[in-house]
């Protein structure tokens, strides 16, 4: 019988890889937030220092989710959102913001997550699966016409 440990690393091996996009400077709170990420192997992180880098990524890539990172203001986080929504609509964005950080109350009206900081360990890898699993039932519910 197979433990749950490799059940787990069964099930990541059999899904299709997932493209990350992470905006913001890397910097030690970043990589900090990102460090259970990093080790999964159905995720490939992205990074994008720029809004203009995020937008090349949305375009050449297939994209999963965008992250901001908590160094990205509050405006450059709707931006964010403008380009997705431009380049590749439909794809998730969850911002990480600081405490009581400066995200508008229009956020969630506006489909942008907020998580936040700190983040107990997991809690990003957590909430990234559930972002992904709730977009692909969308995307199946659509499908089938309700």
């Amino acid at each position: 019988m197979a433990s749950h440990e490799e059940t787990a690393q069964q099930d990541a091996t059999e899904r299709p890889l997932r493209k990350l996009l992470v905006v913001g400077r890397a910097s030690s709170e970043s990589e900090s937030l990102l460090a259970d990420l990093q080790g999964r192997e159905d995720f490939e992180l992205i990074r994008a220092a720029t809004l203009g880098h995020a937008e090349t990524a949305l375009k050449d890539l297939e994209v999963s989710l965008a992250i901001a990172c908590p160094d990205i203001s509050a405006s450059a986080v709707e931006d964010l959102l403008a380009v997705v929504e431009r380049t590749r609509r439909g794809v998730p964005l969850l911002a990480i913001r600081n405490g009581r950080s400066d995200e508008r109350t229009n956020w969630a009206e506006l489909g942008i997550g907020v998580l936040r900081s700190p983040l107990v360990a997991g809690a990003l890898s957590r909430c990234i699966e559930v972002v992904l699993v709730l977009k692909a039932i969308r995307s199946s519910a659509r499908e089938v016409g309700h």
